[in-house]
């Protein structure tokens, strides 16, 4: 009985040891953020399929605010924040979120694992250099890995559109931790690699037409490429399909808050056409 026992201790110790390990990068927004995304897990249902729990991950996060930390933080490491966001980072927490939930696993260590697995470069956290800020940058690596597929040249009549995305270095006052030169020019370098990039595009019209608009399921993340050069995103957000057709769960740029868009995406398309000139659609993998 006793050596069953310090077994078992064992066993305890070394899942315990694994963990601490596991969150041994983590930084904090505050101390509630744990707590909540344990809660969280525990309200997701983790035999629905994937999809659906990106939805019902991003609703519970409706009503979160805009996150200024590029602005103000100087270190800019990746950090648990379930308060607050950017269009990127709201994607991402719904994604970890629904991916940790259908683990045996599921609390907020394993919410880390995931969110720094589709965050950072190549799962890696390295800092603010590491997280990706260009969707087109955390398409191809996430693409590369498995986590995402690009469907937009699934779609009748995309386009290819051609971008150099510089907004971080062009803007190095932006973001307070470009004041390290090492992270400005680690981050100069992989902008460099973004020059005339090249991005398949369906158009605004496209969320009019049925036979797209029938081929999107809960849970596939929309982000609509805006003009220019600079960066790669207007908006962003998970789909969530009702029955007036696809609407956006997003970071709202007209309400700046996480919120279902009460349009749907052919009506939301119209509010803000003048910011933006088409579309992508990715979906994630299992």
């Amino acid at each position: 009985m006793k050596v069953r026992l310090l077994i078992l201790i064992a066993m305890v110790m070394a899942v315990a040891g694994a963990k601490a390990r596991t969150a041994s990068d983590a930084s904090f927004h505050c101390a509630e953020d744990t707590l909540r995304i344990n809660q969280i897990l525990k309200s997701l249902d983790r035999t629905a399929p994937l999809g659906d729990r990106i939805c019902a991950a991003a609703m519970q996060l409706a009503d979160a605010g805009e996150d200024n930390f590029f602005s103000t933080d100087s270190v800019g490491a990746l950090r648990i924040n379930v308060d607050s966001f950017t269009p990127l980072s709201f994607v991402n927490n719904a994604v970890a979120l629904a991916k940790a939930a259908g683990r045996e696993d599921a609390d907020w260590t394993a919410f880390w694992r995931e969110f720094k697995d589709i965050s950072c470069r190549r799962g890696e956290n390295g800092g603010f250099p590491s997280i990706m800020y260009h969707t087109s940058d955390w398409i191809s690596d996430n693409v590369a890995r498995g986590n995402l597929k690009e469907i937009t040249e699934n779609f009748p009549g995309v386009e290819s559109r051609t971008k150099s995305l510089d907004e971080l270095s062009r803007n190095r006052g932006k973001f307070a931790a470009l004041s390290d030169s090492a992270n400005y020019e680690t981050v100069r370098l992989w902008e460099m690699g973004f020059r005339t990039h090249r991005i398949p595009t369906l158009k605004r019209e496209a969320m009019k037409k049925k036979e797209i608009t029938d081929e999107l399921q809960n849970g596939d993340i929309i982000i609509l490429v805006p003009y220019g050069d600079g960066r790669d995103w207007y908006d962003m957000g998970v789909v969530s399909m009702q029955e007036d057709g696809p609407h956006l769960i997003h970071l709202s740029p007209l309400k700046h808050k996480v919120m279902l868009e009460p349009e749907p995406m052919a009506r939301y398309a119209g509010l803000v056409t003048k910011y933006f000139q088409g579309y992508r659609i990715i979906r994630l993998t299992d």
